[in-house]
């Protein structure tokens, strides 16, 4: 038993650092709420709700002061409210991100013993490699791409930028964390917020490289030649980052998600304090509500038992505000992620179960095969805590194709499940047989040449037709030609 729970801690567990906590908890929490209410209040909601205060007011008069509110409240919107909210949410993120970067910054001795200079080079290869696979740069091509190039929803959040606490349109009103960082360190508008998206895709390639290099031993490494080594790592990692947790910041620059990946492989990797992974799984779900999919497994599997309640009652206290925002309607609250155009989620999602498989097979592509062969292998030693982890943590982001139509890009969430299942399958690749060995190269080599499609169930044709530069592209063109 004390060997599984030795895996499980190596595998699945988070590291936890005993130190105290770096904001006092009472202002912690309120620093929470704050950022939650910051980004599930607009300035109109406000606006209702200071008109509501008014009219109740039993103030004799209160007519003419309400015309007068009603006259001047753009004004007041943009000399008050705005500044205020900004305010407000800058001073709490301050609070909830010092203990992240205390946590950081007191690992000196992980990133000398992981190379931090080697795996930055590194990331730029690989940079460039997926670059040459799918170019981050869609226009005309893309989905509604930008000649800035951002594409999709990614042009409104480039949008957002300009002034993020201002925000009104639903959807990306309350995934503030990435257009406000880049509205703090003044990469605003499209073209700034499309050069500050490519720094994360980089960002989030240095971190995939940190936790698979800190996570697989050494002593398992294929081969004798170093050469060899290196070779076989390289073409490894880069047909694990051809998944779409990664592949969709090509395709679709510009959204959000990867702040929270990031986010996630920092407290992956790294020793934390409770109050670091709290405010890890606040500013997350800031960053984007969906992100609640990808942390509760992450809470329930890897957290430290104590803090399971307190983090999930985050997630909770994010979606209690947004449901309050809305009045306590939550056909209301809803109604921008069921219904695409004139049709219901529920119904594109009935009408086109291939395409829906489709897009959940897409995210990873044969890579699937290889979480299949890890959770039955570990099953079959008896290690199901493992094997259950790593399908809940890859899986459960399936629940959000129940309300969104970007199946490919939302199975993506699940990305860490998928890491450490490659992770234990290469530090028991010592331990199998050859020909074993050849399958698993032979899929993760050819998962490589697949390209990346990004399926939406409003689009059928995305199965199709691939539209973004690069050698996925032409890979596509070959194949109609071959396969009219």
């Amino acid at each position: 038993m004390s060997y599984l729970t030795d895996r499980y801690q190596k595998y699945v567990s988070f590291n936890n650092s005993l130190e105290a906590d770096i904001v006092p908890q009472k202002y912690f929490w309120t620093a929470i709420v704050i950022v939650f209410a910051v980004a599930n209040t607009s300035v109109d909601r406000i606006h209702k709700l200071i008109f509501i205060v008014l009219q109740n007011l039993p103030v004799k008069g209160i007519e003419n002061s309400l015309i007068k509110y009603e006259v001047e409240k753009a004004e007041i919107g943009i000399h008050y409210i705005i500044s205020i909210k900004g305010f407000l949410f800058f001073v709490a993120f301050l609070a909830l991100a010092c203990p992240i970067i205390v946590s950081v910054m007191r690992s000196p001795s992980f990133w000398h013993k992981l190379g931090i200079k080697r795996i930055a080079v590194a990331a730029v290869y690989f940079f460039l490699a997926l670059s040459l696979l799918a170019f981050p740069y869609s226009y005309p091509y893309g989905l509604n791409a930008h000649p800035s190039g951002l594409s999709g929803l990614g042009l409104s959040y480039g949008k957002m930028s300009l002034s993020p606490f201002a925000e009104s349109y639903e959807i990306v009103a309350r995934r503030l964390l990435k257009p406000a960082i880049a509205y703090f360190i003044q990469m605003q508008g499209n073209l700034l917020y499309y050069l500050f998206s490519l720094i994360c895709i980089y960002i989030l390639i240095f971190m995939t490289l940190v936790f698979l290099e800190s996570k697989i031993s050494s002593k398992h490494r294929i081969g004798e030649n170093k050469l060899i080594i290196y070779t076989r790592k390289f073409w490894v990692y880069l047909s694990v980052m051809t998944s779409s947790y990664m592949m969709v910041c090509f395709q679709w620059p510009g959204y959000p998600e990867n702040i929270s990946f990031i986010l996630i492989l920092l407290a992956a990797c790294l020793p934390m304090s409770r109050q670091a992974r709290l405010g890890i799984v606040a500013l997350c779900m800031v960053n984007h509500d969906g992100s609640a999919f990808a942390l509760i497994p992450i809470i329930l599997f890897c957290f430290p038992k104590q803090e399971r309640i307190p983090a999930l009652f985050t997630v909770v206290l994010f979606y209690g505000i947004w449901f309050f925002s809305h009045g306590l309607n939550l056909h209301k609250g809803l109604a921008s992620h069921v219904v695409v155009g004139n049709h219901s989620n529920w119904s594109l999602l009935t009408k086109n179960p291939g395409l829906a498989v489709a897009g959940v097979f897409f995210a990873y592509k044969l890579l699937w095969f290889l979480l299949l062969y890890a959770t039955q292998r570990l099953w079959s030693q008896g290690e199901r805590e493992i094997a259950l982890a790593i399908a809940s943590i890859t899986l459960f982001s399936l629940v959000m194709l129940l309300l969104a139509w970007d199946t490919t890009r939302l199975t993506g969430f699940g990305f860490l499940g998928m890491l450490i299942a490659l992770v234990v399958v290469a530090n028991d690749y010592s331990q199998l047989v050859i020909s074993q060995r050849q399958i698993l190269l032979a899929i993760v080599s050819a998962n490589i040449i697949i390209p990346s499609y990004n399926i939406l169930l409003e689009i059928p044709d995305s199965l199709f037709h691939y539209p973004y530069l690069g050698i996925y592209k032409a890979i596509e063109q070959i194949v109609q030609l071959v396969l009219p």
